[in-house]
C-alpha cells in the first residue's frame, strides 16, 4: 500500500525547508551537535526566535550524513497521522523503507494494542532498509509534545531504534519522556540550550555585514547583545543600532516585541500590504492560490493582486519564511505570526471567521479533510465537526485510520453525538474495531432507531452492513444474516456508487455469515458474487481479501485446484501492494 493512499503527505512537512539567504553559518553550534551525535537524542531547547529551525536547517544543508526532516504541526498529536508522517519523512530519503510500517500502521485500531506492534515493524523497516547512518529531525516538537501518545512513541521509538538513527528534536520547552531519568543517567541526551543559541558580538557583526553591509564595532556588537540577550528576533529589529529597540526578552517582553511590531513593522506598510500581512496571518502555510480561494470572496468588487503582494511580502519582510525551494509556500516567522493574528482578531473579529470559514470549505474542496476539521475546531465549529465527520468518516474507515476518526469524534459533546446516528454508527464501527462487539452493536441499536424515523436509506443500509459485521464476529450468524437480507433488498440495483459499494459488502457478508453456519457451496456462491461486485465498482481493496477468502472456502471443500488458483491471484495483488500481513494470512 502506499503511503499517500493512506493519508494525503505535504511535501512541505517532509522536505528540508530552503537555506535562506540571510542565514549565517554558526560554526560553533553545528560542530557542537557533530560531538554529539552518538548520544540517542539531542535536543535544541529555546524560546521561538532564537534560530533553532535555522540552525537546524543549516546543519543539514552541511551535514554529509543523510537528514530526514518532519516539520511537525497541532494535528499531528494524533498517532496515527504522527506515525504516517514520521514514516513519510524517512522514506522521503530512502525510498525502499516504509512498506512494511505503512501496512502495519493501516491496521491500528488502538495505541494500547497496536502501538508496540507497528514500532517494532518500523525500527524493522529502518533495521532492514537503511544500512547507512542518519538524522531524523523533528522540528517544532512543542505543538505535539503535550500529548501523552506521543511522548511515549518518542520513547519506544528511542529504545528500539538501531544505532544508525541520530535522533534531533527542536522544542520551546523541554520534552519529557517517560525514560528522560534513565537517559540522562547513562549520558544518552544531549543538545543545546537557549543560552547556547544566544548570539554572541561576533556573530552580530558577520550577520549584519553578510546582510545589511553593515560595519558594527565590538563594542555596538556587544550593546546589541546586552539589550537582546542575544535574542536573534530583537536583534533583526536593531538594523544595527545600539538602543533602538526596547530591552527585550522572548520570557519576559512579548507585550513589548508586540508593541514594536504594531509600530515598527506594520505601521509602516502601505494599506494593501498591511491587510496582506493580516488576512494571511490566519494561514499556517499558504501559496498565492490558497490566497485567491480564501480570500477573494471576501473582497469583493475589488481586483486585488495576490501575487503582487504575496512577492512583497517575500522580498520585503524579516519575517516570512520560505518553504520550498521555489519560493511558492511560505509562513510568517511564529513570533509575527502570532502577533498578526491577535491583531485582526482584536480589529475585525468577523472578517477572521469569515476567512477560517472559507479556508475550512477550501480544505474541504482539497480533500484536505484533517486541516479542514482542525480549522473548524479552532472555531468551535461544532456543526461543522459533525457534518464533515459524516461525511468522511467512512473513508477514513476505509483507510483504517479508525484512531483518526476517534480522536476527531472526541471533539464533540456527548449531546451532539447521541443526536445524529451517521455519528452513532461510526462510534459503532470504533467499538467493533477495538473488539468490543457487544458494545458496538448497543450503538447501531440507537442509530437504528432514529434512522428509522429517516428517510436516509443509504446510511441505514450502512448500518445494518455494519451491525451484521458485528454479530458475526459475536458468532451469532443468524442474526447477522436478518440485517443482511435488509441491506440488500434496501441496495439491491442501486445505481449510485455508495449503495454499490453497501451491497457488495452485504453479499460479502452473507457469505462469511454461510461460512460460518458450515453452508459451505452456498458461502461460495455469495462470496463469488461479491467479488465480482467489487470488480465492477472497482472496489481494488478489496477484492484480494475475497480471493483469500474463497481460497480458504475452496480449500474446506478439498478443492485445493481451486483454492490455489484465489490464493496465487491474491498474492499477486499483495505483492504489488506491498501488504505483507495479508500476504502472510494468504
Amino acid at each position: 500500500m502506499q503511503l499517500a493512499e493512506f493519508i494525503p503527505v505535504s511535501k512541505i512537512k517532509i522536505c528540508v525547508p530552503p537555506r535562506r539567504r540571510e542565514l549565517i553559518s554558526r560554526t560553533r553550534l553545528i560542530e557542537s551537535i557533530y560531538e554529539q551525535l552518538e548520544k540517542q537524542l539531542l535536543l535544541i531547547v529555546a524560546p521561538a526566535g532564537y534560530g533553532k529551525t535555522s540552525l537546524l536547517v543549516d546543519l543539514a544543508h552541511d551535514s554529509e550524513l543523510p537528514v530526514c526532516w518532519l516539520s511537525l504541526d497541532a494535528l499531528d498529536q494524533e498517532p496515527q497521522r504522527f506515525l504516517a508522517y514520521l514514516i513519510a519523512a524517512i522514506a522521503e530519503k530512502f525510498p525502499d523503507f516504509g512498506r512494511d510500517s505503512i501496512n502495519a500502521l493501516k491496521s491500528m485500531t488502538s495505541f494500547e494494542q497496536d502501538g508496540e506492534r507497528v514500532l517494532v515493524t518500523l525500527t524493522n523497516d529502518i533495521a532492514v532498509h537503511i544500512d547507512e547512518h542518519f538524522i531524523l529531525v523533528l522540528d517544532d516538537y512543542h505543538l505535539v509534545g503535550d500529548a501523552l501518545i506521543v511522548r511515549q512513541l518518542i520513547n519506544r521509538f528511542l529504545q528500539l531504534a538501531g544505532e544508525n538513527v541520530h535522533l534531533i528534536l527542536a522544542a520551546r520547552h523541554l520534552p519529557d519522556f517517560p525514560d528522560m531519568p534513565l537517559l540522562t543517567v547513562r549520558n544518552q541526551i544531549g543538545g543545546l540550550s537557549f543560552e547556547d543559541l544566544v548570539f554572541h558580538p561576533e556573530e552580530i557583526q558577520q550577520l549584519f555585514s553578510q546582510n545589511k553591509d553593515i560595519s558594527l564595532s565590538s563594542q555596538d556588537a556587544t550593546a546589541i547583545v546586552e539589550e537582546t540577550e542575544g535574542w536573534i528576533a530583537a536583534i533583526n529589529l536593531t538594523g544595527g543600532k545600539p538602543g533602538s529597540v526596547p530591552q527585550m526578552h522572548p520570557l519576559r517582553s512579548t507585550r513589548e516585541l508586540f508593541d514594536f511590531f504594531s509600530r515598527e513593522v506594520l505601521a509602516r506598510q502601505r494599506d494593501q500590504v498591511r491587510r496582506f500581512l493580516l488576512m494571511t496571518s490566519l494561514f499556517d502555510a499558504f501559496d498565492i492560490a490558497l490566497c485567491e480561494e480564501v480570500l477573494d470572496p471576501l473582497v469583493e468588487g475589488e481586483k486585488v493582486k495576490w501575487s503582487s503582494l504575496f512577492s512583497e511580502v517575500q522580498a520585503g519582510s524579516l519575517f516570512s519564511v520560505p518553504l520550498d525551494d521555489e519560493g511558492r509556500w511560505m509562513r510568517y516567522h511564529h513570533l509575527f505570526g502570532h502577533f498578526l493574528k491577535s491583531q485582526l482578531q482584536f480589529e475585525q473579529p468577523a472578517l477572521a471567521w469569515h476567512i477560517q470559514q472559507n479556508l475550512a470549505r477550501t480544505y474541504e474542496n482539497k480533500q484536505a479533510w484533517e486541516e479542514a476539521l482542525y480549522v473548524y475546531s479552532s472555531i468551535e465549529d461544532q456543526a461543522n465537526i459533525a457534518r464533515l465527520l459524516v461525511k468522511v468518516g467512512p473513508i477514513f474507515i476505509q483507510l483504517g485510520r479508525i484512531l483518526t476518526l476517534a480522536s476527531w469524534l472526541d471533539h464533540l459533546p456527548k449531546d451532539l453525538l447521541d443526536s445524529q446516528p451517521a455519528l452513532l454508527s461510526l462510534q459503532g464501527v470504533i467499538q467493533a474495531t477495538k473488539g468490543d462487539s457487544r458494545l458496538a452493536v448497543e450503538q447501531f441499536d440507537r442509530a437504528e432507531l432514529q434512522l428509522r424515523e429517516t428517510d436516509d436509506t443509504a446510511e441505514l443500509a450502512l448500518l445494518l452492513t455494519r451491525r451484521a459485521e458485528a454479530f458475526r464476529r459475536l458468532g451469532n450468524y443468524d442474526r447477522a444474516l436478518l440485517d443482511v437480507e435488509q441491506a440488500l433488498s434496501l441496495t439491491h440495483k442501486r445505481e449510485d456508487a455508495a449503495m454499490q459499494d453497501i451491497y457488495a459488502a452485504a453479499l460479502r457478508l452473507k457469505g462469511q455469515c454461510l461460512f460460518g453456519l458450515g453452508r459451505l457451496l452456498e458461502s461460495i456462491t455469495w462470496l463469488e458474487n461479491a467479488l465480482k461486485s467489487f470488480q465492477v465498482a472497482g472496489t481494488h481493496d478489496s477484492i484480494p481479501i475475497l480471493e483469500t477468502e474463497l481460497g480458504v472456502a475452496y480449500r474446506r471443500l478439498g478443492k485445493l485446484d481451486v483454492a490455489g488458483r484465489y490464493y496465487t491471484r491474491a498474492l499477486i495483488s499483495w505483492e504489488h501492494s506491498g501488504n505483507s500481513g495479508w500476504k502472510a494470512t494468504s
